[in-house]
């Protein structure tokens, strides 16, 4: 994981245990812990999740040595825990909740992921749990010290957006719009594999997709007299699965353990799946940037104050300076540059290019 060689002083084994098992607690659930380790999980049936595998990624060694009296001893489990989860600079403060604060909002305007919220104050079961004006709660950035590594199988029903087709009528001007087939859902049971790095998922791939439910496609009859590079009305969702794996905000950087904001959101799809403009527009870059992670990706000037990036792509087939229309294929899902598996990378930018303009939030395009 790219951190230094370091010797702890422990004065029993059984405390270097204790607190390595608190540790992956921490980040796996205890319950979770415990019906792995007793071979207790449920097989999944129809849906559900189990974990295949556990394992601490660092090289670790003991050694019976004598210990010089000058350097510090770990002798208590939870004070041992607590340096493998914070590192030796525990730097946490106290926040006191405000009026329409929720964990997702609060860990977000503190620069630390939701995940880490709910490390610094276990006594919250779920990023969705109630906040309260005046209570306080505890801000603390992990610094993990191990490298926590399970493997869980998920299998969960994943619900397929119908896709809107939309055909033009020259006889019709622009906001004349007919709805003549309504769209329905569908419904998709997905298994895949699922690989966490101290709670977060690090790569994801798909095994079996069972359609239970068609989509229904959406069909609306426009006016003709647009002009092709702007976009305008409904985004179109950019590759089939609709499954976030990581959506945008502050969080570790899996391979240099780094704290940044990411900047898009991560989206499982297998590799060599269409990836599809989300709107009408212009191309603005279509390269391979290895320095800047994105491998393989696609910019995206739509001209209506927006622009959008589509990043670890296999490979794209559009040029700079195409116009490009919504839901139109510009490239593969891939896992090109920084990347530890097959997904898109899809980033949105407001009021300027991408690196230039001011980051948004993809996901609320739609």
């Amino acid at each position: 994981n790219g951190k230094k060689k370091t010797s702890l002083y422990i004065d029993k084994k059984s405390v270097a245990k204790e607190a390595l098992e608190n540790t992956v607690k921490t980040f796996i659930g205890t319950e979770e812990y415990n019906a792995y380790q007793k071979k207790t999980q449920k097989k999944i049936t129809t849906t559900g999740s189990y974990i295949d595998d556990i394992y601490i990624q660092n090289n670790m060694t003991m050694n019976e040595i004598n210990i010089p009296v000058t350097e510090k001893i770990y002798t208590d489990a939870k004070e041992l825990s607590q340096y493998l989860l914070f590192g030796k600079d525990n730097d946490t403060k106290t926040y006191t909740v405000q009026v329409g604060d929720t964990i997702e909002k609060v860990a977000f305007n503190n620069q630390i992921s939701e995940n880490e919220f709910l490390i610094s104050n276990p006594e919250f079961t779920s990023k969705n749990s109630l906040l309260f004006p005046g209570q306080k709660v505890v801000i603390g950035m992990t610094n993990p010290q191990i490298q926590v590594v399970y493997v869980v199988n998920q299998t969960s029903d994943v619900v397929n957006n119908f896709a809107t087709e939309e055909r033009y009528d020259s006889t019709k001007l622009v906001g004349e719009d007919e709805l003549i087939q309504q769209g329905e859902n569908g419904l998709d049971r997905v298994s895949q594999e699922l690989t966490y790095v101290n709670g977060d998922v690090i790569s994801s791939e798909i095994k079996t997709r069972e359609e239970l439910k068609p989509a229904i496609k959406q069909i609306i009859v426009k006016g003709d007299k647009v002009i092709p590079s702007v976009g305008y009305g409904a985004w179109y969702w950019p590759v089939p699965s609709h499954y976030v794996i990581s959506p945008m905000g502050y969080r570790l950087d899996p391979f240099n353990g780094t704290r940044t904001l990411h900047t898009g959101a991560d989206i499982a799809e297998s590799c060599g799946k269409p990836i599809w403009a989300a709107n009408n527009g212009v191309v603005t870059e279509a390269a391979y940037k290895p320095e800047w992670g994105n491998g393989n990706y696609v910019a995206i000037n739509h001209n209506n104050g927006y622009h959008t990036l589509y990043a670890h792509m296999s490979k794209y087939i559009v040029r700079v300076g195409q116009v490009v229309a919504k839901g139109q294929l510009i490239g593969y899902v891939g896992k090109t540059g920084r990347a530890q598996g097959c997904h898109l990378h899809f980033e949105a930018w407001k009021g300027g290019a991408p690196r230039h303009g001011r980051v948004y939030n993809a996901l609320l395009l739609y």
